[in-house]
């Protein structure tokens, strides 16, 4: 995956392939209960991936959002650089665009790795799928977990980002 277009759609692919597991595991029988279950899981699974592609999505379209606010009133922070009473402004303005470039390397870094967890998850799900042990097996569990995972660390990329940029 080469940058972050690259990233995005490799998740789409991904998003796609959560789509085909669906497709693929359907509910043993026609009783009732099957499909209850089958439908539970299916919303727990698109749900949960919806959730951690979304709060990927947030953070890279804050983090541009906000470097473009930053770079529109940067002449006037370099202009504070010129005066030894306002540097320290043109500082605060450094750290600050430096944080959001941090966040959005942050961001793709977290995403990157836990892209990698949910594909081999979910690709053992798709290989050992067998109907007749349901929906909630170990396998279905992993992927969940490593959704919870990234979504748990997207959240931390702030954090991550100011202790390196002095946010």
């Amino acid at each position: 995956v080469s940058g972050i277009s690259g990233l995005f759609q490799a998740l789409d692919g991904m998003f796609m392939e959560i789509i085909g597991i669906v497709e693929k595991i359907q509910p043993v029988g026609w009783k009732v209960w099957n499909y209850i279950v089958g439908a539970i899981a299916i919303t727990l699974l698109l749900g949960s991936y919806t959730c951690v592609y979304l709060s990927f999505f947030c953070i890279m379209l804050l983090a541009i959002f906000a470097l473009h606010i930053y770079f529109l009133v940067g002449g006037i922070f370099l202009f504070f650089l010129v005066l030894k009473n306002t540097r320290h402004l043109f500082w605060a303005w450094f750290r600050a665009v430096m944080n959001q470039g941090m966040v959005m390397i942050f961001a793709a870094i977290v995403m990157s790795m836990c892209f990698f967890g949910i594909d081999e998850a979910s690709k053992t799900f798709v290989a050992t799928a067998d109907v007749s042990k349901g929906f909630f097996r170990l396998e279905y569990a992993m992927i969940i977990a490593w959704c919870v995972v990234c979504f748990i660390m997207l959240l931390k990329v702030p954090d991550l980002a100011a202790a390196l940029s002095g946010g």
